[in-house]
């Protein structure tokens, strides 16, 4: 299959702001794109186990502008065994440890990214921007990543 891709202008506005998850976009000369698939860093069933566990430990214990925090409301990492709280990517970070024993988070965090940014599309803003936002509740930091579980499932 060729992977270039004539769009009318219309069809070129939707793919650009298209959250594109599993797939890379590249301009080339001449106007034309090249859309191409991005290997997944982690295998989805993988990601949609994280997102999950990560939602069931944002449901234990959630804070906003940190990572993770302790009981003392002290900022540790999201690994650590005394953190009590989490933010979405904190959470997301915990589950990866926990169900991998790994720490590359680099990897966890590009598979991750593109179902929640499909999950919190309508609000325009990355993970840490809607976990932080003001009046945002634990309940509904839980239920984005409960749906960027399930849109990654069904993917």
């Amino acid at each position: 299959m060729n992977p270039i891709l004539e769009q009318t202008d219309q069809e070129k506005e939707k793919v650009s702001n298209a959250l594109l998850g599993n797939t890379r976009l590249v301009i080339i000369q001449d106007n034309r794109r090249v859309v191409t698939p991005r290997p997944r860093p982690v295998d989805p069933t993988l990601t949609v186990k994280v997102l999950t566990r990560a939602a069931e430990i944002v449901e234990d214990g959630w804070c906003q502008d940190y990572s993770a925090l302790d009981r003392e409301g002290v900022e540790v990492s999201a690994e650590d065994a005394r953190a009590t709280r989490w933010c979405l990517h904190g959470a997301i970070s915990r589950a990866f440890h926990e169900l991998t024993g790994r720490t590359d988070m680099n990897s966890i965090h590009e598979a991750t990214a593109g179902p929640v940014a499909r999950a919190i599309s309508p609000f325009g803003l990355s993970g840490a921007a809607y976990n932080d936002a003001p009046g945002r509740t634990q309940d509904e930091v839980t239920a984005k990543l409960r749906e960027a579980a399930r849109l990654e499932a069904s993917w």
